[in-house]
């Protein structure tokens, strides 16, 4: 397959998705953005936020997803935060994405509550959630690695050449006074030498 280009060689695997090494290609710029996936256990993430979700059904509180990550990472309100439970040191986005894939798994379900106005989406323990009383239970979640592969060709952020340097050095506002100063002055020397020559003759 070809694109911009660059050949690529999908590796796709049986069911059609992106194996282990994908390749994209990058529009107006010859670099190649290769993937490399991996699995990463999340156990002990869902078993944190099962702790979470069990002291709120005893306090009779209901948790929405943005009420469960604040929890999860220690904001919030002080009742919500379970006990044993530190704060992970991941960023917001990938505690999001990590309660998606639990919640995809049943690990926890979502509960609906309808008013007049709006539909409110709450989070509880699922069907699933009791295998995590197998120590041996494992959960894992499919991240990927983003990489960029320059292939020199005058990238403006990552590869540049020493031929793009020297442009860019003609074509500065002080070189361009330098050269105009220069054509200004040239014509000058020709009148004064053509007076001389009046005179001497």
């Amino acid at each position: 397959m070809k694109a911009y280009g660059v050949t690529l060689s999908p590796y796709r695997s049986e069911t059609g998705h992106p194996g282990p090494n994908f390749k994209i290609p990058i529009a107006g710029n010859h670099l190649s953005l290769i993937i490399a996936f991996e699995r990463k256990n999340i156990t002990a993430y869902c078993r944190d936020l099962i702790k979470i979700l069990k002291q709120a059904e005893e306090l009779n509180e209901k948790l929405t997803p943005l009420k469960l990550i604040d929890a999860w990472m220690g904001k919030g309100a002080a009742k919500l935060r379970a006990a044993g439970v530190a704060p992970p040191a991941l960023p917001r986005e990938d505690l999001e994405k990590i309660i998606a894939q639990v919640l995809i798994q049943q690990y926890l379900r979502e509960d609906y509550s309808f008013t007049a106005y709006a539909t409110i989406s709450y989070l509880k323990i699922g069907p699933k959630a009791n295998l995590l009383n197998n120590e041996a239970h494992v959960i894992t979640m499919q991240v990927k690695k983003a990489t960029q592969n320059c292939f020199g060709i005058e990238s403006p952020e990552s590869c540049h050449s020493e031929g793009a340097d020297k442009k860019m050095e003609e074509k500065s506002p002080s070189n361009f006074q330098k050269k105009s100063a220069n054509m200004f002055q040239q014509p000058d020397c020709k009148k004064t030498g053509a007076k001389k020559r009046k005179i001497d003759a």
